[in-house]
């Protein structure tokens, strides 16, 4: 439990740091950075390739569990990570973008997965120290 806590204190700052730096930017930019995410936010496969990737990038907590990962490249991780984003969920995330409940579908399942990655992560990590 201490873990969780410790992560969504950390998470919180890191986030509130990111949102000022890119405020920043947008400002330091007279507004550019703003209509560019606005622009790959209309294009449904520029954001079901970042959810796809996301999604993938979340597996890495759990084939670290299951111990795959050992002796593994960063490399060989980031790519086998990748193939399964690409492969499992490019299509259905781009097939969910043109209608809002599709799109909010969608966050739900990135959130869904991260959460879950972050939790094997966190299990993996517990029984490598215990």
């Amino acid at each position: 439990m201490g873990t969780l806590v410790l992560l969504i204190i950390v998470g919180a700052l890191l986030a509130g740091i990111a949102v000022a730096v890119l405020w920043l930017l947008d400002k330091a930019t007279r507004g550019s950075l703003l209509r560019l995410a606005r622009a790959v936010r209309e294009r449904p496969w520029a954001a079901a390739s970042a959810g796809a990737l996301w999604c993938g990038a979340s597996y890495w907590g759990f084939l670290g569990y299951l111990g795959l990962g050992d002796g593994a490249s960063l490399v060989a991780v980031v790519i086998t990570a990748v193939v399964i984003g690409v492969l499992a969920f490019l299509v259905p995330f781009r097939l969910l973008r043109p209608r809002p409940a599709g799109r909010a579908g969608m966050k739900i399942v990135v959130a869904a997965f991260t959460g879950i990655g972050l939790g094997f992560a966190l299990m993996g990590r517990m029984e490598g120290d215990a």
